[in-house]
């Protein structure tokens, strides 16, 4: 009996030191740590790109329908629903390529090429290696040249890129070369220009006639390529407010014709027109402070800014005005108003339009519209300032020109 309790006693001793040893190990022993092998690393990476895609993919099909309903309602000629739709697809997918150049495309609809020109190249990096690159290079050339800003060289390079791009969708399309047309004029670039007014209106489209005309205009600049400032002035398509004021200074003689209204003739301090060939022109009328050719904001008067038709008129009425302000009252009760549907009694030119327009000062367009935010060209300028003189001279208001 006592050898088997002793024997009990052992075999409990060795299980417990067993036990103990086996825990002993649990704790001390360390979990050696998984090792990751590269092609699981690449595999990881792989399938994080395949669900951004995914993502993508899915952000791109929720834009698709507000893009499609987009370009049907735009080619219907319904700007403002085509936007809205545009607009929503931006919204769902802010990456969205055809959204953005269906933007572009209801503000060149609109007349808007500064407001396309800058939607355009915010998209310009993300768009040159895709398949809406030839697409997005055309609508880019028509709103660089449409903008009507100065050209260097910096945008002739791009724009002529842009061109090679384009070609290889748009080479059946007159508008393509008509825009390149227009660039080659703007840097008189003369021949080149004609070139590709020539393949333009080779086409039967709404752009041959207007690229014959252009043919002809360049034929002219051509001949008058030694002419004075005065000679190549009419035929410019659109003057800026340095050739307004130009036109104010030498055509009407704006300072001998209010030469007795008190004007204050100190010389104002203007900042970007000291290397201008017309800044005595400038200087000169700035005195008479017409709103269409006053200072903006820092003392700048952005002399090659485009003049509108709506700034013409403005003025044209300013001057009138100024020389008798009687007469304006006294005819406005005489004759009936113009209907012009284009303009509002709200708009700031609205009562310089309705009267230029009722004596012929400057004249509307024949579908009773005025387009005051459209370029008024030199000839149609000089031919203002000449009936503005007999306009004066009719109601004897000045005796400073002769009939």
């Amino acid at each position: 009996m006592f050898k088997l309790i002793k024997c009990l006693i052992i075999l409990l001793s060795f299980l417990m030191y067993s036990g103990c040893s086996l825990f002993l190990a649990d704790v001390k022993t360390p979990t050696k740590k998984r090792k990751i092998e590269p092609v699981q690393i690449a595999q990881t990476k792989q399938n994080k790109k395949i669900e951004l895609k995914k993502e993508i993919k899915e952000d791109h099909s929720k834009a698709e329908p507000f893009v499609q309903r987009g370009d049907t309602l735009l080619f219907e000629g319904k700007i403002n629903l085509a936007y809205r739709q545009y607009a929503k697809a931006l919204t769902s997918d802010p990456d969205n390529i055809p959204a953005a150049i269906g933007l572009a495309k209801c503000y060149l609809k609109e007349n808007k090429p500064e407001i396309a020109y800058s939607s355009l190249s915010r998209i310009e990096s993300r768009t040159i290696r895709t398949p809406y690159a030839p697409e997005f290079c055309f609508l880019f050339i028509q709103a660089s040249i449409l903008q009507n800003n100065n050209l260097d060289n910096t945008d002739l390079k791009k724009i002529e890129n842009a061109y090679y791009c384009a070609l290889t969708t748009y080479r059946k399309k007159p508008e393509l070369y008509y825009y390149m047309g227009l660039v080659c004029k703007k840097i008189l670039q003369f021949n080149r220009a004609k070139t590709f007014f020539s393949k333009a209106s080779s086409f039967k489209s709404q752009f041959s006639e207007d690229a014959y005309k252009q043919i002809n205009q360049i034929k002219k600049l051509e001949q008058c390529s030694n002419c004075n400032y005065s000679q190549r002035l009419p035929l410019k398509s659109q003057i800026s407010r340095a050739d307004m004021a130009y036109i104010l200074y030498h055509e009407l003689h704006l300072n001998e014709l209010l030469s007795k209204k008190r004007y204050n003739r100190q010389l104002q301090q203007v900042k970007d027109i000291d290397e201008h060939p017309l800044k005595d022109e400038i200087y000169a009328v700035l005195p008479v402070k017409l709103s269409g050719l006053s200072l903006f904001s820092g003392a700048y008067f952005q002399a090659e800014m485009p003049l509108t038709r709506g700034d013409f008129a403005q003025i044209l009425y300013e001057i009138i005005q100024r020389v008798s302000p009687q007469i304006i009252v006294a005819l406005n009760h005489k004759k009936k108003k113009p209907s012009i549907v284009d303009i509002r009694p709200s708009q700031l030119f609205y009562n310089s339009v309705i009267f230029c327009t009722q004596h012929q000062i400057v004249s509307s367009l024949k579908t009773s519209e005025f387009n005051p935010y459209g370029p008024i060209s030199g000839a149609d300028a000089m031919m203002g300032i000449r009936t503005l003189k007999k306009f004066f001279n009719q109601y004897d208001l000045t005796r400073e020109y002769e009939k």
